[in-house]
This record gives C-alpha cells, sequence and structure tokens, in this order.
C-alpha cells in the first residue's frame, strides 16, 4: 500500500471505517490490505480509470451494495450468472467484486473463507474476454494496474505515466 501512497502523492485520510456490518452482511472476513486502502484514500478513482468499491464501512459498503446489485440483476435474468462462470458471485459462488474501471474491466476476490490473507485476484477486461487469476494482495495489483508497464492487459502506465488520486465528494 505504501507504493500506492507515494506512486500518486496522497496523503492519507486514516479513515477509521467499521467492517463489522459490512463483513457480516458478506459472511466473510475481507482482507486486511483493502481494508488499509479504504483508511488511507476512502472513495474515488485511481487515475481517473480505477474505481475501488471502498467503504466507509457498515450497510453502505461500496463491495456490499455492488454485490446486492449483482444479485438483483440474478433475480431479473438468471442467465446473467453464466456470466460469472466457473466461478460464481458470492455467496452461491466465490467472487467478490472490489473495483472495476473506467472502460469495463472487472476485479474480484476468489473467496476462501478460511484464508482471507490469500485470496487471489481474479479480474476481466470485460465479460465476454477470459479470466485471469491472480496470486498477490489487492494493493499489489492495483499497484501494478497504476504503474507497471507490462501488466497486460491490466497495466495502464503507459498511458497514464503519472498515477493520481481522486476522492469522490460524498
Amino acid at each position: 500500500m505504501e507504493k500506492i501512497i507515494g506512486a500518486t502523492g496522497w496523503q492519507p485520510c486514516d479513515i477509521q471505517p467499521s467492517w463489522t456490518a459490512a463483513e457480516e452482511a458478506l459472511g466473510v472476513e475481507l482482507p486486511q490490505d483493502f481494508k488499509e486502502l479504504c483508511a488511507a484514500f476512502g472513495r474515488g478513482d485511481f487515475s481517473g480509470y480505477v474505481n475501488m468499491l471502498a467503504s466507509a464501512g457498515g450497510e453502505s459498503s461500496g463491495v456490499v451494495g455492488n454485490l446486492r446489485r449483482l444479485h438483483s440483476v440474478f433475480g431479473r435474468r438468471p442467465t446473467a450468472r453464466r456470466l460469472y462462470e466457473p466461478y460464481g458471485v458470492h455467496p452461491e459462488g466465490r467472487l467478490i467484486q472490489w473495483a472495476d474501471t473506467a472502460d469495463g474491466a472487472e476485479f474480484y476476490w476468489l473467496v476462501q473463507p478460511d484464508r482471507t490473507e490469500s485470496w487471489k485476484v481474479v479480474a476481466r477486461r470485460a465479460t465476454d474476454e477470459p479470466w485471469h487469476e491472480l496470486e498477490m494482495s489487492t494493493s499489489e495489483f492495483l499497484y501494478r494496474v497504476l504503474k507497471d508497464e507490462e501488466f497486460a492487459p491490466f497495466g495502464i502506465a503507459r498511458k497514464v505515466p503519472e498515477a493520481s488520486f481522486e476522492p469522490l465528494d460524498e
């Protein structure tokens, strides 16, 4: 996470959300490094590209709200579940989304309830493209998206060489 703070020039906010309600709603504990990113940055966009589903905690959690929206879509269009194969969406499946991008890429965790700190990042450029499983933390993945010119197909460093963070006004 320190690399992301350095790359963006951001002054950490030290937001202290309570994660109890969000984690109870999800039925799993979220990765610590994601919580630390939320505490340092709050809600906003990285380099005008990555929208992390950050949280101030409680039921208004971006991660929880997004998961509820997905399940609402599944209720209206059950065939939409196929877009998330072979993993499925939590709690029936193993994916929880933690970010998306301006051009439609999606970033998820592959939930392992007993091993929160070793959840893989699962990502794809678009719903009709293949999934990529990456064994790295949320913060490492985000840093590589922002700064690693060779991080195909997700990196943006060649197009946006100066990483930044823009908070959302709430």
